[in-house]
């Protein structure tokens, strides 16, 4: 509108958000939604969809809870992040539907191809780690690659390497945005900070997520996690370059 005496414009312009591009399945973002218990580094109870179709993470019990660095009043320092390690008990978090019932979500390849991007750091990127999967991982993951630097996407129980290029290296605790963007046809290409990987792969298998975080020991991963936001289609490059201009501002604060 116009503001009238102040020879100014005022644009009433709503930011991109990531449920402006069409199929939408769910998206956890660490600026939103996060119940915590009241203490220093609060641990997270709940992790809300924001997405709208009203999924939520949650731990499988007590001693599963990633954290958020708080205050000792539990108000949260900085920019906040969901915070996972792998000594002592693993941290995971299981998804669930609006009933808090064990949830998985299917992304079905041969529809309209699926993309899935992870917003997050490691502490070491060579370990091998995983970050997002199904319940057991043994069919369904993403991963960054055991001494090499890739990432692995499995999808019914077939696993595909993708090597880096652009950057050829990841540099440990550093925030980095990680998109598989797949087609109808099973072919995927891997964004590293919206940049296309060459080494493409396809795998025309569904990929089901049903937990993030390994729930074990030797698999979980040490790192933080700031955003999730999962499409049950491929994204046009127009669409592809919105969500990563989005998820942007939270690798840069």
């Amino acid at each position: 509108m116009l503001g009238i005496g102040t020879g100014l414009l005022h644009l009433d312009v709503k930011p991109f958000q990531p449920n402006d591009v069409s199929s939408l399945e769910a998206h956890f973002s660490s600026n939103y939604g996060l119940l915590l218990t009241g203490t220093a580094n609060g641990e997270v109870r709940r992790w809300s969809d924001i997405s709208g179709n009203n999924y939520r993470l949650e731990p499988t019990n007590s001693n599963t809870r990633p954290n958020v660095t708080t205050t000792a009043a539990g108000i949260v320092a900085g920019a906040p992040k969901v915070q996972f390690t792998a000594t002592g008990t693993a941290d995971v978090l299981e998804l669930l539907d609006s009933g808090g019932d064990p949830a998985a979500i299917t992304l079905d390849t041969s529809d309209a191809g699926y993309c899935v991007v992870v917003v997050y750091t490691s502490a070491n990127w060579d370990d091998g780690k995983i970050v997002i999967g199904n319940t057991d991982n043994a069919d369904n993951h993403i991963l960054h690659k055991s001494g090499a630097n890739a990432f692995t996407l499995k999808a019914g129980g077939t696993a595909k390497d993708f090597s880096l290029d652009t950057p050829s290296s990841l540099t440990d605790d550093n925030l980095v945005s990680v998109m598989f963007n797949t087609n109808s046809s099973g072919d995927t290409t891997l964004y590293v900070n919206n940049i296309a990987q060459s080494d493409t792969e396809s795998n025309s298998a569904d990929f089901v997520i049903s937990q993030v975080g390994a729930g074990n020991d030797t698999g979980n991963m040490t790192g933080s996690i700031k955003q999730i936001i999962i499409y049950n289609k491929e994204l046009s490059d127009a669409e592809r370059n919105l969500v990563y201009d989005y998820v942007y501002e939270h690798i840069t604060r």
